[in-house]
């Protein structure tokens, strides 16, 4: 008999703390995001950090901001918050997203660190002097264009789209004829999932891809972050806005590539959609944070 009731209370006391564990894993977590420049963001869940399309060149131009040399070079040093990055992402190999250099350097420093990036991006890395030093810490993955390929790199779960760049189109003085200089540009789009936080960074897509937004269904992931760029939100009633709430519903949005003279403007335009689309952020300085409490999802996504 004392061992029955003995069984019993190591049963009951085993429950109970099945049972915490499960209410632990669905508590809110702090979810700290830090804007770096243009597309360039720190996300900071726990102790696991992913830093995206944040490493690239200080240059005078009137088209992006750019990050501060000091900024970089903190990055370089692992200073502060930027200890111990997980994840190195790159959307593509353009200079507004990232530099050879500045990414060798990083990788240099912090062996801990992997980079992940389409094949483009990492095939200039392999030109770098200390390539040898940081190979092993490049991931390279390249899908067929709307196709994506799942993997979990340092503990962080990663699914990569191969989705289309924004056009950039330029006119013909002659014939007038306009071309998209970045039609056939390689160019992938990230859904990190970080403790079962969930963000998507759609590097340079933007509102024009509709039919790509139609395919992804990325609503149906239940993403607690969409980071999107300027596009999405240049007017109240258009597209941009329209894909948001039809094919991403994400519970926040932080918009990107908004130069410091234009974000008055989409505060504005992000007001006038709160009613919907109660959660949208313009970082409008670098090094601004800013921290979300999340209730993280549980379980593995569904593959679409």
């Amino acid at each position: 008999m004392r061992l029955f009731f003995l069984a019993l209370i190591i049963g009951l006391i085993g429950m109970q703390n099945r049972g915490a564990a499960e209410e632990g894993q669905n508590l809110p977590t702090d979810v700290k995001v830090t804007y770096i420049a243009n597309a360039g963001f720190l996300i900071q869940v726990n102790n696991k950090k992913v830093l995206v399309d944040a490493l690239f060149k200080d240059v005078e131009n009137e088209f992006y901001d750019c990050p501060s040399t000091e900024l970089t070079q903190r990055i370089i040093d692992g200073e502060g918050e930027f200890a111990e990055i997980n994840l190195v992402a790159s959307t593509h190999e353009h200079i507004d997203n990232f530099d050879e250099k500045i990414v060798a350097s990083v990788l240099v420093n912090h062996p801990e660190s992997k980079f992940l990036s389409c094949s483009k991006t990492i095939d200039q890395l392999g030109n770098n002097s200390q390539y040898q030093r940081f190979k092993k810490q490049l991931v390279s993955i390249t899908p067929e264009r709307m196709m994506h390929i799942d993997t979990v790199i340092n503990g962080i779960e990663v699914r990569t789209y191969r989705i289309s760049h924004g056009p950039y189109y330029i006119e013909d003085p002659l014939t007038g004829r306009k071309t998209d200089l970045y039609k056939f540009a390689e160019h992938v789009a990230f859904r990190f999932t970080i403790d079962g936080v969930t963000v998507f960074h759609c590097g340079d897509s933007n509102s024009n891809a509709l039919a790509e937004y139609e395919q992804l269904r990325l609503d149906r992931d239940e993403l607690d972050f969409a980071f999107l760029g300027r596009g999405f939100l240049y007017q109240p009633q258009g597209q941009g806005v329209a894909i948001m709430k039809k094919y991403i519903q994400a519970k926040h949005y932080v918009i990107m590539q908004i130069q410091h003279e234009d974000n008055e403007y989409y505060k504005e335009v992000a007001d006038a959609v709160k009613s919907e689309l109660p959660s949208i952020k313009v970082f409008e300085k670098e090094s601004e944070s800013r921290t979300y409490n999340i209730t993280p999802l549980q379980g593995a996504l569904t593959s679409y």
